[in-house]
């Protein structure tokens, strides 16, 4: 017998999956500010405020409410506040980082 739940169970795992493949090149990262504001590079990689990116990643941030783009090779991370730039797709509605985070932080 198949609980009557299976469809939404089956649904969860079609959108988890889907989120998996198209979300590698993005991650959700705490925001540590006790490391006040360190930035450095190392092997391809950008060391900031405690959670490494690598290049060509993005971290997305809620407190801060901002998005950082690592770019290693040119030893830069691009910041990006609020409020978002035009044209900006929010994430999913139980997702509370950047940009979703505009205008509530």
């Amino acid at each position: 017998m198949v609980p009557s739940s299976w469809p939404m169970k089956l649904l969860w795992i079609v959108v988890a999956s889907y989120k998996i493949a198209f979300s590698t090149r993005t991650q959700e990262s705490a925001f540590d500010p006790s490391h006040g504001g360190v930035l450095r590079f190392e092997e391809g990689r950008c060391y900031y405020n405690g959670i490494h990116i690598a290049t060509n990643m993005t971290a997305r941030y809620t407190y801060p409410c901002v998005q950082a783009v690592c770019k290693a090779h040119r030893r830069r991370v691009i910041l990006t506040g609020c409020p978002a730039p035009k044209g900006t797709r929010l994430n999913e509605p139980y997702v509370t980082a950047w940009p979703n985070c505009c205008g509530t932080t």
